[in-house]
């Protein structure tokens, strides 16, 4: 097994290469003696190249097996050895796939397993795993699986920005940017933003931001005053869970709690919903709440 590599950024670029860190003991991944090290070197560049039907997208592959549950640093560099992006990403392989999660329900209500995702039961069961995940929990607090720290560099003269964090799908809302040991970056609305913008005309460091629109899975974000030297952005997002669609997907949310909630929304579908049902739902959904997420009213604003 290898560990994937996605980053996204300006279509055309050439050069970039990534390097792998682990988190709990600083150790960087070798590509050329496929081991951990101690300190970064040029065996550790993992060469990113751009997919040919995807401008802007670019892949690479490091050569190590990640551990279960293992937390890593992605760190992506240009052709010049700039730094431009860093992402910690949580690995975690044993999540159970789209059809093992509609196989599961399908047993608890007593009905044949589908063979494939297509069949026109799994569908329905998929949709409803969807609407728990997307709507029902997404809802109801703001998930400790769903936070993405990382950086990005801010360029002299350039004021706007994409954050999408190497291997996340796309990103939600900003919770946290900020540059160095200053204060966060606050962010105001697009009237305060262009007022902001208009008293203020000399670059310096950046003080504010304002969501600038969304482009895929990115979230543009468009800073103020414009940057007058290289910094680098820190930033904490939640990244967006999105539908799954194919067999092999995996979602972000505990799995427990959408197959309970899957099961009700099928029983009550089929008109055979208890009262059971809906307290194991929300049993589950509340013990998540308490234990990894907090509430998502008056610290998040949604885009």
């Amino acid at each position: 097994m290898a560990y994937t590599i996605t980053y996204r950024a300006v279509e055309g670029q050439t050069g970039l290469y990534a390097r792998v860190q682990r988190k709990a003991d600083g150790q960087w991944w070798d590509e050329v003696n496929d081991v951990w090290v101690a300190s970064a070197g040029s065996d550790c560049d993992i060469t990113l190249t751009e997919d040919s039907s995807k401008p802007g997208k670019y892949d690479g592959t490091a050569n190590f097996s990640p551990s279960e549950v293992g937390l890593y640093v992605s760190y992506v560099y240009d052709s010049g050895g700039s730094l431009l992006a860093s992402t910690e990403n949580l690995y975690k392989p044993d999540q159970m796939t789209a059809l093992q999660i509609v196989n599961e329900v399908q047993k608890q209500l007593r009905l044949p397993q589908s063979d494939i995702i297509t069949r026109p039961h799994a569908q329905l069961i998929l949709s409803f795993v969807n609407d728990v995940m997307l709507n029902y929990m997404m809802e109801a607090a703001v998930f400790d699986e769903l936070k993405v720290r990382g950086s990005i560099a801010l360029k002299q003269g350039i004021s706007v920005y994409q954050l999408w964090p190497v291997n996340v799908a796309g990103v939600d809302v900003v919770r946290s940017l900020q540059i160095g040991r200053y204060e966060p970056l606050r962010k105001l609305s697009d009237e305060d933003f262009r007022e902001y913008r208009r008293l203020v005309t000399t670059e310096g460091r950046p003080l504010a931001y304002r969501y600038y629109g969304r482009a895929g899975g990115a979230l543009i974000i468009e800073v103020a005053p414009t940057p007058d030297s290289t910094y680098e952005m820190e930033y904490e997002v939640l990244q967006r869970p999105v539908k799954l669609v194919d067999a092999a997907d995996v979602p972000l949310l505990d799995v427990d709690t959408i197959i309970a909630g899957t099961v009700l929304l099928a029983k009550i579908d089929m008109g055979v919903a208890s009262q059971a049902d809906m307290a194991e739902f929300q049993m589950k959904l509340g013990s998540q709440v308490e234990t990894h997420g907090e509430t998502n009213f008056g610290d998040v604003e949604v885009v």
